[in-house]
C-alpha cells in the first residue's frame, strides 16, 4: 500500500485574532510551505473543515494556515470559505486551528466513490456480419449494446472497475438479433490531477447464454453463447460530482458460439455467424451514490 500524507487537525484551547472557516471542496488541497507554492508540504482532504487566515496572499489567490507551529498556504480555488470568526480582544496571525501533517497508510472505502454508469454503443458489427447480411440482399444495420455499470473508482489509487449488465440488439428486414450480457469493466487513470476532466484506458468483457436470432419470416430462433472483449479510451467530465458525463471510443470483438447456422425460407445455402466486431464511439451518464 502506498502511503501519502494526510492532514489532522486540532483545535487548540484559545482563540487568536481574526480567522475564517473553510471546507475543502476539491479532492484533495495541496499545503505549500510558501505563498508561491514553490514547495507542496501535503495536502488536505476534501470535506474536511479548518480555519484559515482572513487576508489573503500572493495577489489573493492563496490562504494562510498554520501547519506544525509555522505557518503554510493553501490555493484559495481549492477552499469554500463559511463565517469568519474576529476577537478583536487578542492578536495573532490569523489561525484558530493548527494542522499537524503526519503519514498514514490509507484504506479504500468501499461505501464512497461508487457510481451508476448508462451507456449506449453501436458497431458496424464486422466484416462478417456485413457479408451475410449483404448474401441475404438485406441491409446491414449497427448493433447496438446499452450497458448499465455499477463503477468504483477509488481516489487514492489510479485504476478503478465496474460490474453491470448489457443488451445487445441488432435488427434488419429479415432477422434481429438479441443479447442480454453481464458485463465487467477495468480501467487506468491517465490524469487524475486534473479535477473536473479524467482520462481513462478501459478494458471491458462481456458473456451471455442468451444470444437470439429470430427469422421474420418464419418461426425459427436460433440461440446460443456469446463472450468477448474491448480496449477504449474514454474521457469523464466532472468525474467526482454526482452527475457526469463519459465520452469514449473502443475497438470490441464478440465471438458467438453454439449458434446453429441460419436458414432462411427462400435461401437454398444455411450461414453461420460465428463473430462480430467493430470499433465504435459511446457516450455515458453518471450518476454518484
Amino acid at each position: 500500500m502506498k502511503h501519502l500524507l494526510y492532514a489532522l487537525f486540532l483545535v487548540l484551547p484559545i482563540t487568536l485574532y481574526s480567522a475564517q472557516t473553510a471546507y475543502v471542496k476539491n479532492l484533495k488541497a495541496v499545503v505549500y510551505a510558501d505563498k508561491d507554492l514553490k514547495t507542496p508540504i501535503g495536502f488536505i482532504r476534501q470535506g474536511k473543515k479548518l480555519q484559515v487566515g482572513e487576508v489573503a496572499r500572493n495577489r489573493g489567490s492563496v490562504l494562510p494556515v498554520i501547519v506544525a507551529g509555522k505557518i503554510a498556504y493553501l490555493k484559495v480555488e481549492d477552499l469554500v470559505l463559511k463565517d469568519v470568526i474576529i476577537d478583536s480582544d487578542l492578536k495573532g496571525h490569523g489561525f484558530t486551528e493548527h494542522v499537524n501533517l503526519e503519514r498514514e497508510e490509507e484504506k479504500d472505502d468501499l461505501t464512497e466513490n461508487n457510481f451508476l454508469v448508462f451507456g449506449y454503443h453501436q458497431f458496424s458489427g464486422g466484416s462478417e456480419w456485413e457479408e451475410m447480411v449483404a448474401s441475404l440482399n438485406d441491409t446491414a444495420g449497427p448493433v447496438s449494446h446499452y450497458t448499465l455499470m455499477a463503477e468504483h473508482r477509488p481516489t487514492i489509487y489510479d485504476f478503478f472497475y465496474g460490474l453491470g449488465g448489457g443488451y445487445y440488439y441488432a435488427s434488419t428486414e429479415k432477422f434481429t438479433l438479441s443479447a442480454p450480457s453481464f458485463d465487467f469493466l477495468l480501467g487506468y487513470n491517465l490524469n487524475k490531477p486534473f479535477q473536473h476532466l479524467y482520462f481513462d484506458f478501459t478494458l471491458g468483457g462481456s458473456f451471455s447464454s442468451a444470444v437470439k436470432i429470430d427469422v421474420a419470416t418464419s418461426e425459427n430462433t436460433h440461440e446460443g453463447n456469446l463472450y468477448g472483449y474491448s480496449l477504449g479510451l474514454q474521457a469523464r467530465l466532472f468525474p467526482q460530482e454526482h452527475y457526469g458525463l463519459v465520452l469514449g471510443y473502443l475497438y470490441r470483438v464478440v465471438n458467438l458460439t453454439n449458434l446453429d447456422d441460419i436458414s432462411l425460407p427462400g435461401f437454398q445455402s444455411d450461414y453461420n455467424l460465428r463473430s462480430l466486431s467493430g470499433s465504435n464511439f459511446y457516450i455515458g451518464f453518471q450518476n454518484k451514490f
